[in-house]
């Protein structure tokens, strides 16, 4: 029956075909029913079709799929699209080798459609030998790829481009691409051509993807015949001239145009006229070819003329300051009177005149003079005097104190007291005294004392009965009772605050989430109030079932491989699907470096399921980043970086660096190569090519330097890299002091292993208010690994950061290493030794000079050293920062003599931290407490802007 209905329904379009009047007037006069012999032979043709046609399904060529459920899918291909077999099996969770589910089909269509690459999917079956081959036929949609503009050249491609509003990636409507062809048209026209063509067409290009070309006849531009003023601004056509840059005989362009408003607006508010009207307008001259009259409409408006009364000079002179300020920024008068009414007051009040009144007088002085008097009546002034409290018995002082914004001398406002009794009955409430009324009482202002009043507060508290928590009727589901008494930090015998109740609620539904019942519900009924001050509370945990993963779609990914942001999420099917998991897969996606945002969702999160799928839509940021910096110091002197990084080499994130850095202390030219999630694991691989140039008191250096290394995070805040390095070392102009092996001088191959393990709960990279950061690093040289230079050492630096009263931070870091040379080497090779001195080690001293020195005082480093390093930063005024620092440290050789002295060395001082646009300026003076020699300069500034590298 339903082939049948089918094939009517076939037949009947055939009949109907066409949408035109005049292709339904041939169908009409070819109808069976007006021809008796068509008629017949129709009927004929049906009974043929009937008997020979196949049977017609929607899913394969012979039979439908559905009934073939339960048969072995031998094959899945696609045909109309290219999907890499990866994604595809991603995508599909029906499974080759599996029995075939109608249920996974439909799955696999819908994942299909929601990927938005795709306008139809089908589906179809084919019988092999030992079961079915699927086939999906795929349609893709079209979606926008490159866009380009020929025959344009006034005009650059960045600049007709801004007037776009497509997307790459976006889908092709021709709806959308009319509009912007009119945008690029519109544009030419405010920019002087006035009979410009702009037409579009489409291409195929890359990946499948539909690139648009705009074509522009641009014509010729057009020029400005001649400059008509209109209004009532008393500006003569000379004088407009001589402000405008629109001269006649120069290009029309409206660019131009609206800064000559902007200039004639900024020319008629110097005389006062604050809100003035000026408008543009243009016609072709019709005696001038490609000539355009231009008209400005100039309407100066009324002129004001400001003043302040307040009966004190210097506050006359700072109310009219503001009061201009205002009226130049507004928009309208209106606007203005507005926002410097509310300024005027809050400034008074703020300033402790709690009675002040402004009042405005509006005249007008003849036709155009608009007299703005503001008068300021200030009465007297007050500050806060003594905090009397009553009724209080269950708070501490303390507690009561904390709850103040204000102490006493401080200037009265009452905004600050009422805002101190809002805190108040909070400190109550949470304590468990619902019913407190804190309320204040009328103000006292005593006798005026050296010009002001102090106003004495009183308080009364009205505590009430103390809520506690009663009886707990706990239904906890898959917790016990002492487990939800936990989460909601309610017990027995405890203070109650309503407020507890919604907050252990959300605390336990995210422990649910975090366990995987994303559609657990928690229930906290009505509290029932005793009148003992018992509150009696039932809780309900409604866990439901555990979620687990279905399928991955991801949306937005163009140049980046779906594999790579798949690896990155690290979620396999029939995983237990927690919110905390998503985040932390999101952060992951993030973290490749090459994607601008990253979002994840439920599919359908309303809808309760054992199964959720998941949507990853992503946002690609650009390819191809330019990195450039500048700074100076007075250690290293003009420094520099630049650096040009492809962020996704081969569509899996992996990137390639080149760059070089700068300074008078080194050069370094280096290539620089990462890959994410190296061999398929959580691994991040680097390798390096340098060539390093350094030169130092005590020697240079040129070097070509080699590395690999592996860096895996253990958890969120334990990372550990292993590192194997080789430098070819040539060191020369070594001080002789400083030779201390053969090593020291000429050629010297040090090939490195090293092993350097991070800790880091620092609440921010930059500016760290707390948190802790410790490094440890091992290291050994050998012969067997390609090194001429053999030691072995360690080095552990841990840095802490804690948050004191008033936003004062402060910071510590104490450091400490050992190098121990050993086989065919007597020391370690000078270039590896630590050195101490300067802006980042110990302030006071120059740069690498704690510690020994030889006969011409250059530093020979050391092997062993210790450097410990305080700093206070103390907040001053938006992003100016105050320091006070106590640094110390010590280098030596504790087997040669005379450089074994050990000695911690002091230093201490201050200085100021500014962020500026072109980066952080650092100003410190540092001074020596207990030099080696006390001969030697015992101060040092150290000074830096930009940033460090």
């Amino acid at each position: 029956a339903r082939n049948l209905l089918v094939q009517l329904f076939v037949l009947f379009e055939i009949f109907h075909i066409g949408n035109s009047r005049s292709e339904r007037i041939s169908v009409f006069r070819l109808s069976p029913l007006r021809n008796p012999i068509l008629l017949l032979g129709t009927l004929a043709a049906m009974c043929v079709w009937l008997i020979l046609a196949p049977a017609w399904t929607g899913a394969a060529p012979g039979y439908p799929l559905v009934d073939r459920a339960g048969r072995t899918v031998t094959d899945i291909v696609c045909e109309g699209t290219d999907v890499p077999s990866r994604e595809l099996r991603e995508l599909v969770p029906q499974k080759v080798g599996d029995p075939l589910l109608p249920g996974l089909i439909r799955d696999s269509i819908m994942n299909l459609y929601r990927t938005g690459d795709y306008e139809n999917v089908t589906v179809k079956g084919q019988d092999e030998p030992g079961g079915v081959r699927i086939l999906f036929q795929l349609t893709p949609r079209r979606w926008l790829g490159k866009i380009r503009f020929e025959g344009n050249l006034a005009l650059s491609n960045s600049t007709l481009s801004r007037q776009l509003n497509l997307r790459r990636d976006e889908e092709i409507l021709p709806g959308r691409l009319e509009e912007n062809r009119q945008r690029v048209l519109d544009h030419y026209a405010f920019r002087g051509f006035l009979d410009a063509e702009v037409a579009y067409l489409t291409e195929t290009g890359d990946r499948r993807k539909t690139d648009i070309v705009f074509r522009v006849r641009e014509g010729m531009r057009s020029r400005v015949a001649d400059v008509r003023v209109t209004g009532d601004s008393g500006l003569s056509r000379l004088k407009v001239l001589s402000i405008i840059a629109s001269m006649p005989g120069q290009r029309y362009d409206g660019v131009i145009l609206k800064k000559d408003v902007e200039r004639l607006v900024a020319h008629v508010k110097k005389g006062d006229h604050l809100f003035p009207v000026v408008e543009y307008s243009w016609e072709r001259d019709p005696d001038q070819e490609n000539g355009v009259i231009v008209t400005f409409d100039i309407r100066q408006g009324d002129r004001y003329i400001l003043a302040v009364e307040t009966g004190d000079a210097r506050e006359n002179r700072k109310t009219l300051k503001l009061l201009r300020r205002t009226f130049g920024k507004a928009r309208d008068h209106e606007e203005a009177v507005g926002l410097a009414d509310g300024r005027i007051r809050s400034r008074f009040l703020d300033l402790g005149y709690p009675f002040s009144s402004v009042e405005w007088l509006d005249t007008m002085d003849g036709e155009v003079d608009r007299r703005i008097t503001v008068t300021v009546t200030t009465g007297w002034q007050a500050v806060f005097g003594s905090i009397n409290l009553e009724g209080v018995e269950s708070l501490s002082e303390q507690d009561m104190i904390g709850a103040f914004s204000f102490k006493a001398g401080d200037p009265f406002v009452k905004a600050q007291v009422l805002d101190s009794i809002e805190r108040l009955e909070d400190l109550y409430q949470r304590e468990g005294y619902l019913s407190a009324e804190v309320t204040l009482q009328p103000l006292n202002f005593l006798p005026e004392e050296d010009g002001v009043h102090a106003a004495e507060i009183h308080i009364f508290v009205d505590e009430g009965i103390r809520s506690i928590v009663g009886a707990m009727d706990i239904e906890g589901g898959i917790y016990t009772e002492a487990e939800i008494q936990e989460m909601f930090g309610l017990r027995p015998q405890d203070p109650f605050n309503p407020d507890q109740l919604e907050t252990g609620r959300q605390a336990v539904a995210d422990r649910l989430s975090e366990e995987g019942y994303l559609y657990g519900v928690v229930l906290a009924a009505d509290p029932v109030y005793r009148e003992d001050g018992r509150v009696d509370l039932k809780i309900i945990v409604q866990p439901g079932p555990r979620v687990h993963l279905g399928s991955v779609i991801i949306l937005g990914n163009v140049e980046v491989k779906s594999r790579i942001v798949r690896l990155a999420l690290d979620m396999d099917r029939g995983d237990l699907l927690t919110m905390d998991g998503i985040l932390e897969a999101q952060r992951r996606v993030y973290e490749l470096g090459v994607f601008s945002s990253v979002d994840i969702r439920i599919v359908e999160p309303e809808e309760p399921s054992t199964v959720k799928d998941l949507i990853v839509t992503l946002s690609e940021g650009k390819r191809y980043v330019v990195n450039l910096k500048l700074g100076y110091g007075n250690e290293d002197r003009l420094r520099g970086q630049a650096s040009v990084t492809n962020r996704n080499l081969g569509g899996m994130a992996r990137s390639l660096s080149f760059g070089f850095r700068f300074s008078d202390i080194e050069q370094i030219v280096s290539f620089i190569y990462e890959h994410p999630w190296f061999l398929e694991r959580p691994i991040d691989f680097t390798s390096q090519l340098s060539r390093i140039e350094e030169d130092r008191d005590s020697y240079s250096r040129d070097s070509r330097f080699f590395s690999m290394s592996v860096r895996r995070s253990l958890t969120e805040k334990i990372t550990t890299l292993v590192e194997y390095s080789f430098e070819g070392l040539d060191l020369f102009d070594v001080s002789p002091g400083a030779i201390l092996s053969p090593e020291d001088e000429g050629r010297t191959d040090v090939a490195t292993i090293a092993w350097d393990n991070l800790y880091d709960n620092r609440d921010d990279l930059f500016e760290p208010t707390a948190g802790l950061l410790g490094d440890l690093k091992l290291e050994l040289t050998s012969r067997y690994i390609g090194s001429e230079a053999e030691y072995y050492g360690f080095e552990l630096s841990v840095r802490q950061y804690l948050t004191l009263a008033r936003k004062l931070i402060l910071a510590g870091l104490a450091r400490g290493g050992i190098k121990v040379p050993y086989g065919q080497s007597d020391e370690v090779v000078i270039s590896r030794r630590f050195f101490l001195g300067g802006m980042n080690t110990v302030r006071g001293y120059d740069l690498d000079t704690l510690g020994p020195l030889d006969d011409e005082g250059d530093p020979i480093g050391g092997d062993h050293m210790v450097n410990l390093r305080f700093e206070l930063r103390v907040p001053m005024y938006r992003s100016l920062h105050g320091v006070t620092f106590l640094d110390s440290g010590a280098v030596w050789l504790p087997k040669v003599e005379p450089y074994d002295d050990a000695t911690l060395r002091f230093a201490t001082g201050a200085g100021i931290r500014l962020t500026t646009p072109v980066g952080p300026l650092a100003l410190d003076y540092g001074y020596k407490l207990n030099p080696a020699d006390e001969d030697e300069d015992k101060w040092r500034v150290h000074f830096s802007i930009g940033h460090a590298f």
